[in-house]
This record gives C-alpha cells, structure tokens and sequence, in this order.
C-alpha cells in the first residue's frame, strides 16, 4: 500500500507515529552561496549529509538520531563540483569535511488550533573529529524546537512549520572570552498538490527573524556586546513521489536570501526514506 493514501499523508513523516512505526532516512542540501565586492568574487559551498532515524517505542512519544556529515568548500572561481573535491586553481583556496554533530531527538503530538500537531525537541551536540583552521561547522551545542501544522482544504495541502534554534553554546557563555551565538525563528509554509496518487508537488516559503549575539573581548578597551538582528527567508519548489514498498523520494531546490547587496545564493537538496511501517 502507497504512503500516499489520501492528502493528510503528504507530510506523513513529520506526524507522530504509532507504536513500533517510524522511518529511517538519508538528507542531502547543498548550499551555494556567491560573494561580490568591488575587488573580486568568493563562493561558498556547504554540502550536508544528514542520515537519520526515528521509531516510536511508546503511543505518545517518538525518539530519533541523527548525524551530520558536513563539507565546507570556499573559492574565487565558481565550479558547482567543487563541493565534492574538485579543485581549480582558484585563490584563495579552502576545502575541509568532517562530521560535525550528533543529534538525538523526541517527538510529541499537542493539540493547535483544534487540530492535532506534533513537537519535536532535538539537542546537536559537536563532534569535530578532524583539526581544522577553517569553518566546518559550530564548536558548541545547538539546541531547537519544531511545531509541526497539517491540514487540507478543497484537496490543497498545507503544511506549517516553526520553532526556535539556539546555536554555539559553550563553556565561553559563563566567562570572559569572545562569544557568537546566533537565535533565530524559522517559520515555513509548504503549500502542495498530489498530481497523482504517488507524485505530490508543493511551494516552499520561509522567513527566518535571527539575532546574532555577539561579545568581544578587547584589550585595553573591555568587553563589547552587540545583538544584531540578520534574518534570512528562502522560496523554492518541492516534489515527493511515494512507492508502494514505503519508500519516498523527494527533491527540494530553492532561492536562499538573507536580504544584503551583492549575496546570492541557492539550496538543493535531495531526500530518500523508508518508512517503516
């Protein structure tokens, strides 16, 4: 049987599953992001690679992990293989990869609206196994929340999503030393359609409000504290096709902006689970 039964089953793996379901799934996004100025042009390239897996041992909880494999590619002459190690002569030249975090997660259904949501609390805790003098990803723990919204009308699709991240905290929060954590409050909206009983299509939208905390130690000056506030948003389109053995397939590619000159940007990404059903 299709995962795809009826238009309440688009975003199944974001519900809270019944007792010994759940699902295993491999996630990968692709960050290309261009940087001009007057003098030249940098491009960056993230590339994640997110296994993960999630199983209900109890009616009202789900418990998962997840794992992040991440690689980092900075250069003066765009080449979209970069990311996988394909290098140019291009200077300046960085390139590193490593796996940068674990993350367990719980999940929980509540009531929003009159309609039944599910939350899903999730703790990443860093890593780093490989030394680097460059930017993998974060040297603290990150902590986030999501809230989960599905319902149809006249076969239309809607799904919300939104929470809060927390990301970079360390043992430099409780003493004097240099401190970045960025906070920020990601909403999305994902409108979609089936065309068919296993190909679904569907608009991505999300704004994102972040505030990025910042202090400084300065000698002789003391200590400095900014919280500036960079937000972000994303558009994109989105397909699922489901099988009939529990599987699911699905491609994401969107426009990336976090509303500056001279910055653009693109994600895509790519996702295949099995439902264990």
């Amino acid at each position: 049987m299709s995962i795809a039964q009826d238009y309440n089953q688009a975003n199944y793996s974001t519900t809270l599953y019944a007792k010994g379901k759940g699902d295993i799934r491999i996630f990968t996004n692709l960050y290309q992001e261009k940087i001009c100025n007057n003098t030249d042009s940098r491009y960056y390239h993230f590339l994640s690679i997110i296994p993960e897996g999630i199983f209900a041992f109890h009616h009202k909880y789900n418990l998962g992990i997840r794992a992040k494999l991440r690689s980092v590619t900075l250069a003066s002459k765009f080449n979209f293989f970069s990311t996988f190690a394909f290098k140019e002569n291009s200077l300046p030249f960085y390139s590193n990869y490593d796996v940068s975090s674990v993350s367990p997660f719980i999940r929980h259904g509540f009531n929003l609206f009159e309609k039944t949501a599910t939350a899903q609390h999730s703790i990443s805790i860093p890593i780093l196994t490989r030394k680097s003098d460059g930017f993998i990803d974060w040297d603290g723990v990150s902590l986030q929340s999501q809230f989960f919204l599905n319902f149809t009308k006249k076969s239309i699709n809607y799904f919300v999503d939104f929470g809060y991240l927390i990301e970079n905290i360390d043992g430099t929060l409780f003493s004097d030393e240099d401190l970045f954590i960025p906070i920020s409050f990601p909403i999305s909206f994902l409108p979609g359609y089936f065309l068919q009983r296993q190909h679904y299509v569907y608009l991505l939208s999300q704004f994102t409000p972040k505030w990025d905390f910042t202090r400084n130690l300065i000698i002789p000056q003391g200590t400095t504290i900014s919280f500036d506030f960079n937000p972000y948003g994303q558009i994109g389109l989105g397909y699922k096709f489901f099988t009939n053995h529990g599987l699911e397939i699905e491609m994401i590619s969107t426009y990336f902006s976090n509303f500056q000159k001279n910055h653009t940007a693109f994600t895509w990404n790519l996702g295949l689970r099995k439902y264990i059903l």
